[in-house]
């Protein structure tokens, strides 16, 4: 074998590793790469189910996150009761919304993420305020 096709097994003795937390940013952001490449092709594997499971199930569940989350941050007004009234005034226009973005989205990728992470987040308000955050 020629000096140039050999390959190394690892570091050698003299050589010190290179510290993990220098390049922590770079394994994580590699992570979620990988993650997101790996959750899209499976969505994208299926598109009709994801797309029922995303419309279904999903958008009515993420909705209901989305409007128990909304008087977190719809201020109170004159009476001390629209901060609860409008959330569920609003009910159907956040479901309408989750279930038409569903739907009619041409990156089911994408749409799959949006409406998980907008799930996932209100989700975790509504965990920290009922703990007492």
């Amino acid at each position: 074998m020629s000096e140039t096709s050999e390959v190394s097994a690892g570091p050698s003795s003299s050589e010190a590793p290179a510290p993990e937390a220098a390049h922590s940013h770079d394994n994580w952001s590699a992570f979620l790469t990988e993650t997101y490449r790996r959750a899209a092709a499976a969505v994208e594997a299926r598109p009709l189910l994801s797309r029922w499971i995303m419309a279904g199930p999903g958008a009515i569940i993420v909705a209901l996150l989305f409007t128990m989350a909304m008087p977190f941050w719809v201020p109170s007004g004159a009476a001390g009761v629209n901060h609860v009234a409008l959330p569920v005034i609003l009910a159907p226009l956040v479901w309408a919304v989750f279930f038409v973005y569903a739907v009619a989205a041409e990156n089911i990728a994408r749409a799959a993420t949006a409406i998980t992470g907008i799930g996932v987040v209100t989700g975790a308000l509504i965990l920290i305020s009922l703990a007492g955050g």
